[in-house]
């Protein structure tokens, strides 16, 4: 697009979760919790991340990203093919 043509970076969808360890649950009962806030934070997703950072107290760290110490990556299989890779 014309208007991104001198825009570049890395561009990812990070979606901040927050889920608690309860030694009392299950670990059933834990993946039903990841599960719904995962939905949940879907719903929430085209909020902008810088604004988020912006909007809490936070004392910024360098050396820390400020909202999550543990990032966990999904990536559609299907793009790591045979086939995919003539495709480049």
């Amino acid at each position: 697009h014309k208007d991104l043509q001198d825009v570049f970076g890395v561009f990812v969808n990070t979606i901040a979760l927050r889920n608690n360890v309860d030694s009392v649950k299950s670990f059933k009962d834990f993946l039903e919790q990841v599960k719904e806030n995962t939905i949940a934070a879907f719903e929430n997703s085209e909020y902008q991340f810088d604004e988020l950072v912006r909007s809490i107290d936070y004392k910024r760290d360098s050396n820390k990203n400020p909202l999550f110490d543990t990032m966990f990556v999904l990536e559609d299989a299907k793009l790591f093919t045979k086939e995919s890779e003539n495709l480049m």
